[in-house]
């Protein structure tokens, strides 16, 4: 078991990291070995002149992580992230929006799982 790190790239102008893979390698190997196991920012990091990506905080392998990717951001879903302390503080309204998206998607993975199981 080891670590993981997960990566969101920014798909417009992704051509940048294309045309310069050896500069977008070393941000990446910089931020996940050398990070200190922050996250690496709610802001996504520029790359170039116009691609961009977001990093999260390296976890070990035996760590669940949930993500939750709505409009230009990712969010950590946990009780204590940073991400979730920092919607509390400065805008709940989205935090009960993503809830209840999640609610919605767990509800619907439950009916097929109860759908699936009584087919057998």
């Amino acid at each position: 078991m080891g670590n993981l790190v997960t990566l969101t790239l920014y798909m417009d102008d992704i051509d940048e990291i294309q045309k310069h893979p050896k500069d977008f390698a070393e941000k990446v190997f910089n931020y996940a070995c050398k990070g200190g196991g922050k996250r690496m920012g709610f802001l996504p990091e520029r790359f170039g002149n116009h691609g961009s990506f977001i990093m999260q905080k390296v976890r070990h392998s035996s760590h669940n992580a949930i993500y939750l990717q709505s409009g230009n951001t990712v969010t950590e879903i946990d009780s204590f992230s940073d991400d979730v302390e920092r919607l509390l503080e400065q805008n709940v309204d989205i935090l009960e929006q993503d809830l209840k998206y999640i609610q919605s998607v767990v509800t619907r993975i439950k009916k097929r799982i109860k759908e699936n199981k009584e087919k057998v």
